[in-house]
């Protein structure tokens, strides 16, 4: 049976009637609006990643345990199963900004708050010494639930419809700086200042940072006739899409094969006879080659579709991560790594580029939700599942057996979409 979908208006569009041509990436990131929103991304995600890595390092020395270390990182993401999808439908019905100043708020509050902990107690006497480092994970992973889905559904209100697919890419270029910039970042704090002053810098930032976006107009949603603003009437929708659905279900196998570059960085570090911090650097090369990803993107997305690209470069970071348990030089590590980040920022803008532009735009924050819970959803329990395979069987196991995952997630995906695409070819006579 063939599903007709409608068209549907992504972003009002008023500059196609006056044929304005579209911005620039350098004017886009200049904008005042847009632009705000790019380099406050930029500030908040490198808050997040340099607070992730800290924690991740801080338990792991505490504990010397891969699996208290992929608990820290369960706790950071797993409210962004439950909170996200609430916030997706608050930023439908009140506006995104509303969401990113409270989640920012709350993110920076965590940093803060475990900052002073930190210099009023001696942690590696207390009992129970990794717990306030889970709480402060839940608490940033709590705040990340309310912001991540705004800044994503954000942008189709701040361009023209000609504009997203650039501004969605260069949407993620935030992402990839603060995945390369922030685990250093937190690495660097932690060898210098220590880890007490850093959280409280990181914290302080984030915070004001969040209160910037005040100044950002966003204009009010269009809502279609008897449009369904719930979260069920969302999950409907992509349930009966089949080519959106397969996209998500790439961006979560994409989320799934990142992890080990923050969950098991300590581990791989330790591995080649490196310190415990050394997993901030480890973390750090992937995040160039996140950096690196959104180059990637911009060469991959003329030859190819959305869907090939994204799949394709989930085959390659299946093969880099799986590769990364095998060798024995640091540089080479890295060198993966390098691999891995870059095929997984363009692997999401790529997926990301597809999802927007197919959902309607009363469905956006909500949609985005899901998306969210798409990428960091899967994160929790393949954090928890790596750490675990990791120190009880080995680390090389812990990453063939998430490369394997993503081969199979790859195949599954590119099937489906292709799948949807004769479909929708197919006259209806011959599918009645």
């Amino acid at each position: 049976m063939t599903i007709a979908h409608p068209p549907t208006e992504t972003v009002d569009d008023p500059s196609v009637a006056r044929g304005v041509a579209p911005r620039s990436s350098f004017q886009l990131i200049f904008d005042r609006r847009f632009g705000l929103v790019f380099w406050g991304k930029a500030f908040i995600n490198f808050g997040m990643w340099a607070q992730s890595i800290v924690i991740v390092i801080l338990t792991y020395q505490l504990t010397g345990s891969a699996t208290w270390a992929g608990l820290v990182t369960a706790a950071q993401l797993s409210p962004q199963l439950v909170l996200s999808p609430i916030s997706g439908r608050l930023s439908n019905t009140y506006g995104p900004v509303s969401q990113i100043l409270a989640g920012g708020v709350l993110l920076g509050t965590s940093s803060v708050g475990l900052g002073v902990y930190l210099l009023m107690v001696d942690i590696d006497a207390a009992d129970g010494r990794a717990l306030p480092l889970v709480l402060a994970a839940l608490v940033s992973g709590i705040g990340l639930a309310m912001v991540a889905p705004s800044l994503q559904a954000i942008v189709p209100k701040l361009v023209t419809r000609a504009e997203l697919p650039n501004a969605v890419s260069l949407n993620f270029i935030p992402t990839a700086l603060a995945r390369s910039g922030g685990p250093a970042l937190g690495a660097v704090l932690v060898a210098t200042v220590g880890p007490e002053v850093g959280l409280l810098v990181l914290g302080v930032g984030q915070i004001l940072c969040s209160v910037l976006f005040l100044t950002v107009h966003v204009g009010s949603e269009k809502i279609r006739p008897g449009g369904d603003r719930t979260i069920s009437g969302a999950l409907k929708h992509i349930w009966r899409d089949k080519v959106l659905f397969a996209m998500l279900a790439g961006v979560a196998a994409i989320g799934m094969a990142s992890e080990p570059a923050v969950t098991l960085a300590p581990a791989m570090a330790t591995s080649l006879g490196r310190d415990a911090g050394s997993g901030g650097f480890v973390a750090a090369a992937f995040g160039v080659g996140g950096f690196l990803g959104v180059i990637a993107h911009r060469l991959l997305i003329r030859v190819m579709s959305a869907a090939t690209e994204g799949c394709t470069v989930l085959v390659v970071i299946g093969v880099a991560i799986g590769s990364a348990g095998l060798v024995s030089s640091m540089p080479v590590l890295m060198g993966l790594l390098v691999l891995a980040g870059a095929c997984m920022v363009a692997g999401i803008t790529a997926f990301s580029i597809a999802v927007q532009e197919r959902c309607p735009a009363d469905m956006v924050g909500r949609v985005m939700a899901l998306w969210v819970i798409a990428f960091a959803g899967s994160r929790p329990f393949a954090g928890l599942a790596q750490g675990a395979v990791a120190e009880h069987l080995s680390l090389v196991a812990a990453l063939v057996a998430t490369a394997l995952i993503t081969f199979v997630a790859a195949a599954w995906v590119l099937a489906t979409v292709r799948r949807g695409r004769r479909h929708a070819m197919t006259p209806p006579c011959a599918t009645s």
